[in-house]
């Protein structure tokens, strides 16, 4: 019976597997190929996880494996990726170890999240032209031979449809990335984000959500292209009937997938941020222990690399010191860190 049950999970898990790669082949079809390339540029943001760090250090005995807690580390927008520098030492009333981090950016001229913010800024430029062309190419007098008058027109409603909603979600993304964490940008391009209880999101939805902009500019720019090609080709003279026409309803198609496309990946978003933010909750008093610390006893060009156990460790100390008189333990604590 056992082996029954567990040949039948194994059946079930091949047919989702199947499935699954039948999903994203043709998503891959119907992107035009942009969700693949971007879930190549996605990786480049796994190093903003701080558990990426610890998995890609030398210490390959740090015992923060085990204990490292999502979240653990303050908020952070810098985009600069982590270095685990070390670990302090457990001591006797907390068995877990403090990770010490370090931001550094041997790979990349500049900050990660600045590079896409300004990739999007260029994509939101093109799709405002885009959407001006179309809006101004239904505009111009009819041109469209017999016959074709509809099938010019839908194409540019289409256009205009479509690049409308690509433009509205570069906005959307673009202030949805803004105030995300690295580290939940890190585990999203990681795949270790959960939508729901239970069920993790894979890092190429993520990618396909990125690619969608740049989907929604290309198809606008294709209905664009090819209704003025049929406008060019058939010639200058049409007629248009006065009664209702069944290629009215063309441009909706489209306009509505689009509309779907982008409402899911909105709805991704704001469940994966609902999620994300009930998992940091549990650490927010700390942090902000954290943020008053470093503005007291860290140099403002060296905060970024102190951990929040770190800073948090300093301060208890420094406060015990500074009661009894004398330099504070907490100042070669510091100095030791930040070198």
């Amino acid at each position: 019976m056992l082996d029954t049950h567990n040949s039948g999970r194994g059946t079930g898990a091949r047919i989702l597997s199947i499935l699954g790669i039948i999903l994203w082949g043709a998503l891959y079809v119907i992107t035009l190929g942009f969700s693949h390339k971007y879930r190549q540029r996605l990786r480049s943001f796994e190093c903003l996880d701080p558990y990426f760090a610890i998995e890609e250090s030398t210490f390959k005995s740090c015992p923060i494996r085990k204990h490292y807690k999502e979240y653990s580390q303050p908020p952070s927008y810098l985009g600069i990726p982590y270095r685990l520098v070390g670990y302090q030492e457990a001591s006797e009333n907390d068995s877990t170890s403090t990770p010490i981090f370090e931001r550094v950016n041997f790979e990349y001229d500049g900050s990660l999240r600045g590079r896409q913010r300004e990739e999007w800024d260029k994509l939101s430029t093109a799709a405002s032209v885009i959407t001006a062309t179309s809006a101004a190419a239904l505009a111009i007098p009819d041109l469209a031979g017999p016959g074709s008058y509809w099938m010019v027109n839908t194409c540019f409603c289409a256009a205009l449809g479509v690049s409308l909603e690509g433009l509205i979600l570069v906005f959307y993304i673009t202030i949805m990335a803004s105030g995300t964490s690295d580290e939940t940008i890190g585990r999203l391009a990681r795949g270790r984000v959960e939508f729901l209880r239970n069920f993790r999101i894979s890092a190429r939805l993520p990618a396909l959500i990125m690619a969608l902009p740049v989907v929604f500019a290309t198809y606008s720019s294709l209905f664009l292209l090819i209704g003025c090609s049929v406008m060019v080709m058939m010639g200058p003279i049409h007629t248009q009937n006065a009664g209702p026409n069944p290629y009215y309803y063309l441009p909706m198609v489209p306009i509505g997938f689009g509309f779907i496309c982008a409402f899911t990946a909105v709805l991704v978003c704001e469940v994966t941020t609902y999620r994300e933010e009930q998992l940091r909750l549990e650490h927010k008093s700390r942090w902000t222990l954290v943020k008053k610390s470093i503005k007291e006893q860290v140099p403002p060009f060296e905060r970024r690399t102190i951990s929040a156990e770190t800073v948090i460790a300093i301060w208890r100390t420094s406060t015990h010191r500074r009661q009894e008189g004398g330099e504070s333990k907490a100042t070669k604590n510091l100095s030791v860190a930040i070198n």
